[in-house]
């Protein structure tokens, strides 16, 4: 690895924890600089969470009805009315085999195999 590489990658890793510390300090150090973007900032940032929070909310309240209504269904019913009950659920667990056998590997996937990736995206993809 070359030096320039090293850089590069030593700046990548750095960048999440700076991001993180500018918007941890961001309102002590830029109330004092400058102030109207400061609060501009920290406005936005609080207007995302609360959009985030009522989201979470929403989602949260339908897919609980979601569970709820489907608490209701006669299940067995409707699996009796199935035709070929053996086979359909033989032919689903064999699909679902299927899908556990084929790991993300090099050998799927070899030109993307040989591109350079960071260490935790290659152990996530090809492990």
């Amino acid at each position: 690895m070359s030096r320039s590489e090293k850089i590069t990658k030593r700046v990548f890793e750095m960048l999440p924890g700076l991001i993180s510390w500018f918007v941890i300090t961001l309102p002590i150090w830029g109330g004092l600089l400058m102030p109207e973007i400061t609060a501009y900032f920290i406005l936005s940032f609080n207007a995302f969470w609360v959009y985030k929070s009522l989201s979470s909310v929403i989602f949260f309240t339908i897919g609980f009805f979601k569970i709820r209504n489907n608490e209701n269904v006669d299940w067995m019913s409707k699996l009796r009315r199935l035709e070929n009950v053996e086979n359909s659920s033989k032919q689903l667990l064999q699909e679902v085999e299927e899908l556990k056998s084929k790991r993300f590997s090099p050998i799927y996937f070899d030109k993307r195999s040989e591109l350079k990736y960071p260490s935790l995206v290659k152990r996530l993809i090809f492990s």
